[in-house]
């Protein structure tokens, strides 16, 4: 199996350093448009046997862009499971606030004592998120042939919370490690099991 793990073009929040979280109603910009149509020129060509998206706009929109571009007329199902963390409260604020204003300091304190169970009011943790995308692939890898190509139009976190479940990173790691918008992350399965044959791929930007 072939996943191709696609992150949104640049969405309005991601423009105004907002956090987005799992908003459905964030649209792109006129660069994410334009970073949808790149995603497309480096998947045409390429024959999915499933393609799905996260439900929010920003990637859903991505998917329909890049496929028309591709010349793909497959259809796209979307899962929750796919969803970026939820960041509660703080959600369409901006990112600087979490480290400003009432309770900044029990946050801080909070993010390194906690570890992967952190979240924000009413948010997700990480493990919350790592929870939601084992489930995915275990159903995707349930009912798809070996063989199957899969292209995964989904989030930053998302993304890096799949390869930190299947390859054990730590939460440093997570955190320090880029999904940058339209990039493109290939992991593929044989024998031996999961390997990153790409990782924030960029050339076609």
């Amino acid at each position: 199996m072939k996943l191709y793990l696609i992150r949104h073009g640049q969405s309005e929040r991601n423009a105004a350093h907002l956090l987005s979280g799992r908003s459905l109603t964030t649209p792109l910009t006129a660069t994410g448009v334009r970073q949808a149509r790149q995603i497309g020129h480096l998947l045409s060509g390429v024959s999915p046997e499933k393609i799905v998206s996260s439900p929010a706009q920003r990637a859903s929109e991505t998917a329909t862009v890049a496929l028309e571009t591709a010349n793909i007329t497959q259809p796209i199902t979307t899962d929750n499971d796919l969803l970026e963390r939820s960041q509660g409260s703080f959600e369409g604020r901006p990112r600087v606030d979490i480290l400003k204003g009432s309770g900044a300091v029990a946050r801080l304190w909070h993010f390194f004592k906690d570890g992967e169970d952190f979240a924000l009011p009413g948010g997700e943790s990480l493990n919350d998120v790592k929870k939601h995308l084992r489930r995915w692939l275990s159903k995707t890898a349930a009912e798809l042939p070996a063989e199957s190509v899969v292209f995964v139009f989904s989030h930053e976190l998302a993304i890096k919370c799949l390869l930190a479940s299947l390859f054990g990173w730590s939460k440093l790691r997570i955190y320090a490690t880029n999904i940058d918008n339209a990039s493109v992350t290939i992991l593929s399965r044989g024998a031996n099991g999961w390997k990153v044959t790409a990782q924030n791929q960029k050339d076609h930007l």
